[in-house]
């Protein structure tokens, strides 16, 4: 877990906060999972597969490469192949797969180049959870029609489910390739390549979404979460502040938001974020735990503790939540209630060094000197020396303060 740090100067020490879960935002706006903090929140890739699109409802109006396929707005010049497809696409749209599948096929036995029938096959193995079948129709589809862009972009999520997310990158460099005008496709790349680390291109990418959809909050989304990763902290502020007004019913902005304000110490217009996004979807624990850090940050301990103590109603597991608790209940003065939250999140996640050091300078305020040390020592050994030689040598000025408490005594 990548936690926050900032100095809290207490008897010439200081205990580490941790900032709360982030979420990773999933496609269709309400529904959240738990992420690492300050993690990007990355989008489930958009597939046409998702609703079950009515690709066809008006295909005699269609027009272009296809055209030499299509009899009265079909796509063979097979009569039985012809019958058999209609009666599968009007099956499809009415979402009875089965039913479609079996038509779809009949009517590639009838004549097996019809790139649409197999790219409807993938779509349909696609919401079945069948990503090798998808990714061998919607290859085939593609090889018959070369500018076939939804092909490319469901590869490119069935790809994605496979876990190659190189081969879904490749996908949707296609998709951009032939169908420039998509923004789908610049945002599915966007998305591989934040995960990547690859901040400049992704956010290239992301900007030319926005500029193909302006009206896409998720694509503003996106671009402010690449922003504030790059320290392009006015633009990503701009960004999540327009989704918000193109989806003020959203509570994912306004979560976001929270979390930028954050890290830029304006705890006050974090917690008026964090608010918003709690009244537009109450039952997220994420958004309190951040809104209970945020208080903590305030001093508005009392209400902090309250919280993060509904959100250990719902998760009492999640470490993380026990840990901000026990800060909140270290800076409000309750040392002991602070030591039995750090010992519970400890029992749950004993790899965190934060607590221990944390737990040790609660246990020195009480006197409790022995049991200091050993907590200390516990801490020392989990900090990464490479990343954490400061705190390191904190903990040898604590060490030798409480073992040598007396100048004289020192060395």
């Amino acid at each position: 877990m990548i936690g926050k740090k900032k100095a809290i100067h207490r008897a010439k020490m200081s205990f580490i906060t941790k900032v709360a879960v982030g979420v990773v935002l999933l496609w269709g706006g309400a529904t959240v999972a738990p992420g690492l903090a300050l993690e990007l929140a990355l989008g489930l890739p958009l597939g046409l597969s998702v609703g079950l699109p009515k690709v066809l409802a008006e295909s005699s109006q269609s027009s272009g490469a296809r055209n030499k396929q299509r009899i009265d707005g079909l796509y063979t010049e097979n009569r039985e192949a012809a019958i058999a497809f209609q009666q599968g696409v009007r099956l499809y749209n009415l979402g009875n797969l089965v039913e479609a599948e079996r038509f779809l096929r009949r009517a590639l036995g009838f004549d097996a180049n019809i790139a649409m029938g197999h790219y409807l096959l993938g779509n349909i193995s696609l919401q079945r959870g069948q990503a090798d079948n998808a990714i061998n129709e919607f290859r085939t589809a593609g090889t018959l029609d070369p500018n076939f862009a939804e092909a490319f972009f469901n590869l490119g999520v069935a790809l994605e489910a496979k876990g190659d997310t190189q081969g879904a990158l490749a996908e949707y460099r296609r998709v951009i390739s032939v169908r420039p005008e998509d923004w789908r496709g610049h945002y599915n790349a966007g998305v591989i390549l934040v995960r990547q680390n690859n901040l400049p291109e992704a956010i290239a990418l992301f900007s030319e979404a926005v500029r193909l959809n302006p009206n896409s909050p998720l694509a503003q989304i996106q671009l402010g979460l690449a922003l504030q990763a790059d320290n392009q902290v006015a633009p990503a502020t701009a960004a999540l502040s327009q989704a918000i007004r193109l989806d003020p019913r959203s509570p994912i902005p306004y979560y976001q938001l929270g979390r930028l304000l954050m890290l830029q110490n304006n705890f006050t217009g974090a917690i008026e974020n964090f608010q918003k996004a709690i009244d537009l979807a109450p039952n997220v624990p994420e958004y309190r735990q951040e809104l209970g850090v945020a208080q903590t940050r305030v001093g508005d301990y009392r209400a902090a503790i309250s919280t993060l103590e509904g959100v250990l109603a719902r998760t009492p597991n999640d470490a993380i939540a026990r840990y901000n608790l026990a800060v909140a209940l270290q800076r409000s003065g309750n040392l002991q209630g602070a030591i039995d939250e750090y010992d519970r999140s400890l029992r749950i996640n004993s790899n965190q060094p934060e607590a221990f050091y944390n737990m040790a300078l609660a246990m020195k305020d009480l006197g409790r000197n022995s049991q200091a040390v050993d907590i200390l020592l516990s801490a020392r050994r989990l900090f990464d020396p490479t990343v954490s030689a400061e705190r390191i040598a904190i903990i040898d000025r604590l060490l030798v303060d409480i073992i040598f408490p007396f100048p004289e005594r020192r060395g």
